[in-house]
């Protein structure tokens, strides 16, 4: 019998390399029209991150009946794809994403506050669940302005009425509030959870960018990456709307129906803001 030994033999296949910036999971939270899908193209875009069509994370760490989000990322291959309008399905763009350009090992996921079902002490039990089990996690919590928010949203209803078809006019501005108070609980729930703000003029900043990727990967040197992922971004929305593939959230409309459905909604809006101007100043 040959002796044993705790040395690899010559022809042993030597140990996996560890992936670059080790594992983790970055959770994107964010109520809709927010900004959380840009936040979630910078970080898509960082080499140690990377995305899966089909995670058991995500059910973990939901409630009620949604699929992953986005969905189109289970379903479909060659990039992601929406409805834009109704019976209309585009290409959202890709920003230079492939699958095999994602080798890192921090998988980067996204949910809305309703997908917990208003309810951020589930959703930080979850998260803590990780922590027990030795996972790093990093949540990044995104914010835009309450009103500029809501109009984003009512313009959108309008340009693609299937769109959240469940909620309805007379119940948005109740939607935002329960939004914004959920993400004020977890800014309370969750110590070191990054903020991001939405840039009404910009979207998402390289210096926004680099500061996600800051916080999330501390101690890297990544020179110039996060200006061009900034500015690919941009390039790509531009090209996008110019396209038609995208419709502006600037639209010249009139408001007065908007306006009316703020003041009908007042005490629901005024705790939005007060919840958002709490959310920025802890920031």
């Amino acid at each position: 019998m040959a002796e044993s030994t705790d040395q690899p033999g010559e022809n042993a296949a030597p140990p996996p390399t560890p992936s670059p910036g080790g594992a983790g999971l970055v959770l994107v939270v964010g109520p809709p029209r927010c900004g959380t899908t840009v936040v979630y193209d910078a970080l898509r875009c960082h080499p140690y991150a990377r995305l899966e069509r089909s995670s058991a994370m995500f059910s973990r760490l939901i409630r009620g009946s949604h699929t992953r989000y986005p969905r189109d990322l289970c379903v479909q291959s060659g990039g992601i794809r929406f409805e834009q309008r109704k019976g209309e399905v585009v290409r959202a763009p890709s920003f230079g994403w492939t699958e095999e350009d994602n080798t890192g090992g921090w998988m980067v996921e996204r949910i809305h506050p309703h997908f917990v079902l208003f309810e951020p002490e589930w959703l930080i039990a979850r998260v803590e669940q990780l922590d027990d089990a030795g996972a790093r996690v990093r949540l990044v919590l995104r914010v835009r302005e309450p009103r500029a928010m809501l109009r984003s949203q009512w313009l959108y209803k309008q340009r693609v009425p299937a769109w959240q078809s469940w909620l309805g006019e007379d119940s948005m501005l109740s939607f935002a509030r329960d939004s914004y108070e959920a993400m004020l609980r977890l800014t309370e729930l969750r110590d070191g959870a990054l903020l991001s703000v939405h840039d009404e003029d910009n979207g998402c900043s390289p210096e926004e960018v680099q500061s996600l990727y800051d916080g999330i990967w501390p101690g890297e040197d990544w020179g110039d990456h996060a200006a061009e992922v900034a500015g690919r971004i941009r390039v790509e929305r531009r090209g996008a709307r110019a396209a038609g593939r995208f419709t502006a959230s600037t639209d010249e409309r009139d408001t007065a129906e908007f306006d009316a459905l703020l003041k009908e909604g007042s005490t629901h809006l005024r705790a939005c803001v007060r919840a958002y101007n709490k959310i920025v100043k802890k920031g």
